[in-house]
């Protein structure tokens, strides 16, 4: 995909003035609803387009609380970005704070979207404690302009790449960049007054969902985030930022979130490598194939010496199932195991690489 950064000089009665760029990361928010009959052609339009720009588009879907009895995983924090837009009907696609037609959003029309150009450096990681509900964000943004204006805001919203259990009358079985929670409050971080140039703020943030998951039976009977959640695969967490004019709608920038398991890398200076950049090369050694999985599972490591493997369910739990091995190929017998998403562990001792692996019957 096409990357570009630029420092424009522009030159106005004999002074040079240099305006700072950035490659703009677009967002995408769509408003939509399992109960909704378009949606589903809106959805299986636009997200198999997103798919191929993972690391590059920040997209979350609302789930919104009609037609009908509406989505279960309706919230009311999702509905106050419907109220940002004016949103009176789903299918909606709001692209960088305007709206746009599904339709449009094509491979030529994101590609020329990643040529274009922010005035706002942002960032954003987060690390995942499955065991504990939780989730820990670390993110900032430094103004390379100044932005104008009495009302700001920053938003962190999480999300879950994959669900599957809110589905009900449209005819869609499976829902990609589900809204979750949004963060660092339920409407985001309110910035009043003018952003100036050179304006920084960071942002650390732990938030852990409460007691367990439920599944409502529809719009109505929201989640309560103080004593339940609705999160199907807490391994599945996504997080993006990005920065808005409430005002004007103007969206400032947007960040992908940047998945971490240590938290040396989570609070590592913004720009510095991390530290997994040595395990690089081992993890270009290792494929997995295929992914989903049906009766077996092949894994192939290029000079397999000492190599270990560990085979976990998304919790955690260790499965007791051990590689038949071929030379540089480990083949794993999963027609036993239940549909669904594990964890893959390779090792040579000194790097680890983990692989989501699918299994599907």
């Amino acid at each position: 995909m096409k990357k570009l950064i630029l420092s424009l000089i522009i030159i106005t009665s004999g002074l040079f003035v240099m305006a700072q760029t950035v490659p703009r990361v677009p967002l995408y928010e769509v408003f939509t609803s399992s109960t909704c009959g378009p949606c589903a052609p809106a959805n299986a339009h636009m997200s198999p387009i997103f798919a191929q720009y993972t690391e590059q588009l920040a997209v979350v879907k609302y789930q919104m609380n009609w037609p009908g009895s509406g989505d279960p995983y309706f919230t009311d924090e999702g509905s106050s970005r419907r109220t940002t837009y004016g949103v009176t009907g789903v299918p909606y696609l709001s692209h960088n704070g305007s709206n746009q037609a599904y339709s449009s959003v094509s491979n030529s029309n994101i590609d020329d979207q990643l040529i274009s150009l922010a005035e706002m450096k942002m960032k954003v990681r987060y690390m995942i404690d499955v065991s504990n509900q939780s989730i820990r964000i670390k993110g900032y943004y430094e103004a390379l302009k100044d932005f104008p204006g009495s009302l700001h805001k920053i938003f962190i919203p999480v999300l879950e790449r994959k669900t599957t259990q809110n589905k009900k009358s449209n005819g869609e079985t499976e829902f990609h960049d589900v809204f979750k929670k949004m963060l660092p409050t339920a409407n985001g971080d309110v910035l009043v007054g003018n952003i100036n140039s050179g304006q920084t703020k960071d942002f650390d943030i732990t938030y852990t969902f409460k007691g367990s998951f439920r599944l409502p039976s529809d719009a109505s009977d929201e989640i309560d985030n103080s004593t339940e959640h609705s999160v199907e695969e807490f391994a599945d967490l996504h997080v993006i930022m990005f920065g808005q004019n409430m005002t004007t709608k103007e969206i400032y920038q947007a960040a992908v979130g940047e998945s971490v398991d240590n938290v040396g890398d989570l609070e590592r200076a913004w720009g510095s490598p991390t530290a997994s950049v040595k395990n690089i090369a081992f993890e270009n050694s290792v494929s997995v194939y295929p992914n989903p999985a049906f009766n077996s599972l092949t894994v192939n490591v290029i000079n397999a010496n000492n190599t270990t493997f560990e085979f976990q369910t998304l919790d955690g739990v260790l499965v007791d199932i051990a590689p038949v091995s071929y030379g540089d190929k480990a083949i794993f017998n999963v027609s036993n195991l239940a549909t669904g998403l594990y964890i893959l562990k390779v090792s040579n001792g000194e790097n680890t690489v983990v692989k989501k692996v699918s299994v599907s019957h």
